[in-house]
């Protein structure tokens, strides 16, 4: 059998898939993968390869390539808000690492204070660092109440200066 050494090439930041074609089908290597998360490579391209660039191995040895799953991605369960204080609300979403998005404020039956709703629902898996928007609670709308005048109804003052007489004369006007 007759075997020769090839050297690994660098093929960091390729694509997986070719340099893993590559290596197998061009050079006979075998070629295993191994994943992890890296912030500063794009999923799916190699990060690094073992035995590294320039090493001499011969046809059929086998090169690790290490590839990128991009960012790791942190997930958390939606709580539920609704009927929450917004205090109490504002700090679940801290405990949860999720951040706090638009707040509005609008009238009720609930007391003051209460979350209404939340633009997530409940229960549901989110990204980490998801703004949650809620509509919180002003309390009842104040109702605007006119006091009658005291007394049987009847207009005890005589009624006298209450409409100002009005001016029947004609003026002209140029």
């Amino acid at each position: 059998e007759f075997c020769i050494d090839v050297p690994v090439f660098s093929f960091t930041m390729q694509d997986y898939r070719t340099v893993e074609d590559t290596l197998s089908k061009k050079y006979g290597f075998k070629v295993t993968v191994v994943e992890e998360y890296n912030i500063a490579v794009s999923s799916g391209l190699v990060i690094a390869t073992d035995p590294v660039s320039g090493t001499e191995l011969k046809s059929g040895s086998t090169v690790t390539l290490t590839v990128s799953k991009g960012s790791e991605i942190s997930t958390v369960l939606t709580p539920q808000f609704v009927g929450m204080t917004e205090k109490e609300a504002r700090i679940e979403i801290e405990a949860k690492s999720l951040r706090v998005g638009t707040v509005s404020y609008e009238y009720s039956d609930k007391a003051e204070g209460t979350v209404l709703s939340q633009s997530k629902l409940a229960f549901n898996t989110v990204v980490e660092g998801t703004k949650i928007d809620f509509i919180v609670s002003l309390g009842p709308e104040p109702v605007e109440t006119v006091t009658p005048d005291e007394g049987d109804g009847t207009d005890t003052d005589g009624g006298e200066g209450e409409l100002p007489d009005a001016d029947t004369s004609e003026s002209d006007v140029d």
